[in-house]
């Protein structure tokens, strides 16, 4: 890689192959889970930049002009000579965008990071289809410490996380996430897992709950202060109303992690189930015994038809009344042992 720069002076051009309409992924309409840190792993080139043109090759390809701002993995040297070296060079990608669905197809002005496998006995890259073969700049950093063999960010997490997008902080929790940096990030942590409903976009629903995941494990390997400082914040969440204060799936998140440290940490022992599909916390629509009958003033041909139609909801409605007041029902406990708990300190 380094070579080619070199021997083609200030402009430098790399072929980069982008076979998106791969064996397997033609015909996906979703992506089997890959982990950045192994698409890390197996790249040969990862370069951030930007694309400078979009040319259409043949129906089925464009030719993708990037311009490389920096390289975060590769033979190409780095520190000092590294700006000199890169100096208006580009990869060009041949991209396919036709036969596969989900595809991302490239646009002029666009900026993000590539992850690129070189072609055997070519001078060549390919990159996949697949999403994680494509990052936003955000995830420089993260990508960085990956290139690096880094599984905790540690002092870094707070910057990290606050400064990044829903996306790369998802990343973020997930692949960087180690010991010490949840120790550094436990302030954090503790804000966006108790954070108001109006900040859930803002911060990620996704990140939140996986925050919720992340105070879990802070609370096994911090011990008592930290358990009980995440059941206090967790707690308020407990003291919203789902699907309406707060939404059902961060309000169960928040009761599967309170459960969690309290049973493991705090010695909770009451038997309630903490797992709950988020949609036991909606509140059933309506009364399940006032629709049995139709509204009278309706016009009598339509009254067979809705008194049908609402046995069938009445049964439906019954159910679901049922697990929200067994789900809510292990909420109360559960937050009465810790009322008792709370007031009597550690």
């Amino acid at each position: 890689m380094s070579k080619t720069i070199a021997s083609r002076g200030a402009r430098a051009v790399i072929v980069i192959l982008a076979a998106i309409a791969l064996a397997g992924e033609a015909s996906a309409t979703s992506w089997k889970a890959i982990p950045v840190r192994d698409a890390v792993s197996k790249a040969d080139a990862i370069v951030r930049g930007k694309v400078a043109a979009v040319e259409p090759l043949d129906v089925n390809s464009d030719v993708v002009v990037v311009e490389v701002a920096a390289v975060l993995k590769g033979d190409m040297p780095k520190d000092a000579t590294i700006g000199e070296m890169l100096k208006d060079a580009t990869i060009r990608l041949v991209a396919t965008h036709r036969g596969a669905k989900g595809v991302h197809r490239f646009r002029e002005g666009e900026e993000g990071i590539w992850l690129a496998t070189k072609l055997p006995d070519r001078e060549a890259y390919a990159v996949s289809g697949h999403p994680v073969s494509f990052q936003p700049v955000a995830a420089a950093r993260l990508i960085e410490l990956l290139v690096a063999g880094t599984n905790d960010a540690g002092a870094e997490m707070p910057k990290l996380l606050r400064e990044a997008d829903a996306r790369v902080r998802h990343l973020l929790l997930g692949e960087m996430s180690g010991p010490q940096a949840r120790a550094a990030s436990l302030p954090l942590l503790l804000e966006w897992a108790g954070a108001a409903q109006d900040r859930t976009e803002e911060i990620g629903v996704n990140v939140r709950g996986l925050v919720m995941q992340q105070l879990v494990t802070a609370a096994a390997e911090g011990g008592g202060d930290v358990s009980r400082r995440a059941m206090a914040v967790l707690d308020g969440v407990l003291a919203r109303e789902p699907g309406k204060t707060e939404s059902a799936v961060i309000f169960a998140r928040a009761y599967e992690a309170a459960g969690t440290i309290a049973r493991k940490q705090l010695g909770f022992t009451e038997e309630i189930a903490t797992n709950v599909d988020y949609q036991a916390f909606y509140p059933p629509d309506g009364n399940p015994e006032a629709i049995r009958a139709p509204d009278p003033r309706d016009a009598q041909a339509q009254a067979q038809a809705m008194r049908e139609a609402m046995a069938s909801n009445a049964k439906h409605m019954q159910s679901a009344a049922l697990r929200h007041e067994q789900a809510m029902a292990g909420v109360k406990t559960l937050r009465a042992w810790w009322a008792q708990a709370a007031a009597a300190g550690p």
